[in-house]
């Protein structure tokens, strides 16, 4: 049986109202501060994602990429790989930084050029360590670029290491910021389940089990059902689960369906529609 048109779009004005679905914000892993300025024919840094989030690699800047001495004139570029060890490569950057100021007394800073720009399509996995390289392209046979301490020396930075011509440097970090752009999972609910007969005006319960912890809403034919609204879900993902009390009202056919709005950055979803015979009442009030 297929829900009428006016279920269907009951159950779409209540979606409005009950489903969250986040955009795709931007997150930053960065190393900053003031320090002094390192320079090398390559330098690289490791960096670990958020614990809890994965995204897509869209930029990289990084501090005071400058030629060193006579030949201040230097062109480098970023590739993406996945550890230190260089064994595969994910990204090239779509451009390379270049310092033109061939006077040799421009050492170290900041400057908007320093940025890497990257596809937005590699993704990075959550909580996974990953390394990106600076190698030049061009113009003088090293460059600079400006760390701070590390933590080991005092710095703020515990998320990967230095790395200068390949060998870790165990004393500073490199001035980044690295952009990407969240990936928003999708929730799962599945169909609702109810147990044994079903009678008119005598309380039955309905649970709906999903992936992501949240809150879930019932409809009973389009409409939420009285007390059944945003109930909090019980244990952990990726097994949840959530239950609520209801009395059939309509002898019959009856269409029930779930929602889930989750408490995590993953968008909501709608179960699929469990219909239910309801049989009259058997027994006196």
């Amino acid at each position: 049986m297929r829900p009428s048109k006016k279920v269907l779009l009951l159950i779409s004005v209540l979606l409005a109202s009950l489903t969250n679905t986040p955009s795709a914000p931007a997150g930053t892993i960065s190393a900053a501060g003031s320090g002094i300025a390192y320079a090398r024919a390559s330098l690289g840094q490791s960096f670990t994602m958020p614990a809890n989030t994965s995204g897509t690699l869209s930029s990289l800047f990084v501090a005071g990429i400058r030629g060193r001495a006579s030949l201040n004139v230097v062109c480098v570029q970023a590739k993406i790989y996945t550890s230190s060890a260089k064994t595969t490569l994910l990204e090239t950057s779509s451009n390379v930084v270049c310092d033109t100021d061939a006077t040799g007394t421009e050492t170290t800073g900041l400057a908007p050029s320093d940025s890497f720009t990257f596809s937005n399509t590699v993704i990075l996995a959550a909580g996974t360590q990953y390394f990106f390289e600076l190698t030049i392209t061009s113009g003088a046979a090293a460059f600079w670029t400006t760390q701070v301490y590390s933590v080991a020396n005092g710095g703020s930075y515990s998320g990967g290491q230095l790395f200068a011509d390949g060998i870790f440097q165990s004393a500073y970090d490199n001035v980044f910021t690295l952009t990407y752009t969240d990936i928003v999972p999708a929730s799962i609910i599945n169909k609702p389940t109810v147990s044994g007969p079903i009678f008119k005006g005598i309380s039955k319960s309905i649970t709906a089990t999903a992936d992501t912890p949240g809150w879930v809403t019932f409809l009973n034919n389009g409409k939420s059902i009285p007390g059944c609204k945003l109930v909090a879900t019980s244990g952990a993902a990726p097994s949840v689960s959530a239950t609520c009390t209801f009395k059939p009202a309509i002898q019959g056919s009856n269409a029930i369906r779930a929602i889930l709005k989750p408490s995590t950055n993953a968008t909501s979803s709608v179960s699929d529609t469990l219909f239910i015979s309801v049989a009259p009442r058997t027994t006196l009030r």
